[in-house]
């Protein structure tokens, strides 16, 4: 795994490690995730993140986790270090709707396991089947693009899909122990 990004708690993650920033109990509860794998090797990631929060239980620390995620998606330094990796992030930002906070990431490689390496808290394996393996949490409910399935791998829940498979979807939510950053967004 990169020594650059441990992953992606969301988007926060991938820009958190890059920065330097301790992420806190920074979290999501629920992602879109598009994966296009190319003939030659390469592919393009799509995340869109939804209802990110804190575990934090003052309102003064979730306020920091807040501010610590919005200066962190935006950074450069994030950016430079990724296209160190082999990862070109594309388009990125943040989203307030319906009071809650989410974020949408793009991302391209030439070897679309680097995406994996790099940018987000999934394992990738490749054996008699393409395996992802979420590790950012408890899933609650998922659903996946055709051809895939949820299958139990090393004691662990994975999604799985043919090794022919171009193009991967799945939508997941997650159990989450902290609070949206809804209350901090309307006191502005």
């Amino acid at each position: 795994m990169s020594s650059v990004f441990k992953g992606i708690l969301a988007l926060v993650l991938v820009t958190t490690t890059a920065t330097s920033f301790d992420p806190g109990g920074l979290e999501y509860k629920s992602e879109k995730f598009s994966l296009t794998i190319n003939r030659d090797g390469s592919g393009e990631l799509t995340v869109l993140y939804k209802d990110f929060g804190s575990k934090e239980g003052t309102r003064r620390h979730r306020k920091k986790d807040l501010e610590n995620l919005k200066n962190s998606v935006m950074s450069r330094k994030m950016v430079d270090e990724a296209e160190q990796e082999g990862v070109d992030i594309a388009e990125r930002r943040l989203d307030y709707d319906s009071f809650a906070l989410g974020a949408f990431v793009r991302a391209k490689s030439p070897a679309y396991g680097r995406l994996f390496e790099v940018f987000t808290l999934y394992r990738l394996e490749i054996e008699d089947m393409i395996y992802i393996t979420p590790l950012n949490g408890v899933v609650g409910q998922a659903s996946l693009s055709e051809g895939g399935k949820i299958v139990i791998r090393k004691n662990k829940y994975a999604f799985a899909w043919p090794t022919n498979t171009t193009h991967i979807q799945f939508s997941a939510t997650y159990k989450t122990k902290g609070a949206s950053f809804r209350s901090e967004l309307k006191r502005r």
